[in-house]
This record gives structure tokens, C-alpha cells and sequence, in this order.
């Protein structure tokens, strides 16, 4: 079976995806992020495809995929029949908004040349000297300090200092 695409009304994913009483599948591939205010921080969820959420079925019936008030009609290819994605390229999705494939895996070294990617600290150049647990220790030879960060604010630069 492969996965059809629905037009959601918006910021209405999340709520489209509500067919657990029909015999249809849906997925809305969406992703964490941080989401600050001004007096709180706060983990969100937010659709990686605004507007548009994948359902399965064995045959299409609009009228069934249509009940739903959050979404809006089925996409359609050029061809007027209704636009399809392929069960492997839902499952990489899956798998990519998890970070199951990134968990383990380390693309910086030490004594490498990094960018440093936010904070007030954005777009200095610095050298990696070592991981501390789960944070990195980099010397920033142009303010003549080291600051302890995340890896995932760093950037792996091939310039030399």
C-alpha cells in the first residue's frame, strides 16, 4: 500500500490526523524544537511538511478521507489522480525526524578547525580541543578564551586559523 497525500487547513496537522475510528493510517512527520517566550522555555512539536499530512489505505474513498473538518482535499498529480509517496520514502522520513541514524555518530574531532553556529559567540572561529561528556571544549585564539558548548552549536570548518 502506499501513502497518499491530504491538504491540511492551517496549523490543523496535528488535529487532521485523527482517523482512529476509520481503518486509516495517517502521519504527520513533525519534530521537536525549543520554542522560548518570554517567560518560559518550552519543547513544541512542529510539522516538518506544513499543511500536509500522509495517509494509507487500500483503496481511496474521498469521501471517507474528506470527513475530517481539519483537512481541506486530496493532492492530485497532474494526471488527476491522487499524488502518491512510496512506503520507503515515509519510512526514511520516520526514521530521519527521529535521529535514529544520528545518535552515535561523532563528525568532529579533535585539533579540527569549528564555526561556531549560534549564541553570542556566533561565527567565531575556534580549535576543538576535547569532549567534555556531552559538550565540546574549544579555544577561541581571536578573544584569547575556551568556552565549553554543545557539538550540535558547532560547524566543522576546513580553513586553518
Amino acid at each position: 500500500m502506499n501513502w497518499c497525500v491530504i491538504r491540511a487547513k492551517t496549523k490543523k496537522e496535528r488535529f487532521a490526523k485523527d482517523y482512529s475510528d476509520l481503518d486509516l493510517e495517517a502521519y504527520v512527520p513533525a519534530y521537536t524544537t525549543k520554542k522560548a517566550w518570554s517567560d518560559r522555555i518550552k519543547k513544541t512539536k512542529i510539522p516538518a511538511i506544513p499543511l500536509y499530512l500522509f495517509f494509507r489505505l487500500k483503496k481511496i474513498v474521498f469521501d471517507l478521507v474528506n470527513l475530517n473538518a481539519c483537512t481541506t482535499n486530496v493532492v492530485r498529480a497532474s494526471s488527476g489522480n491522487p499524488a502518491v509517496s512510496h512506503h520507503s520514502e515515509i519510512d526514511c522520513l520516520r526514521k530521519y525526524l527521529s535521529g535514529a541514524g544520528e545518535k552515535n555518530k561523532t563528525f568532529l574531532n579533535v585539533d579540527d578547525v569549528v564555526l561556531i553556529g549560534s549564541g553570542c559567540f556566533c561565527s567565531e572561529r575556534g580549535i576543538l580541543e576535547k569532549f567534555i561528556q556531552k559538550r565540546a571544549l574549544v579555544l577561541l585564539k581571536s578573544l584569547n578564551i575556551k568556552l565549553v558548548i554543545s557539538p550540535s552549536n558547532l560547524k566543522f570548518q576546513k580553513i586553518a586559523l
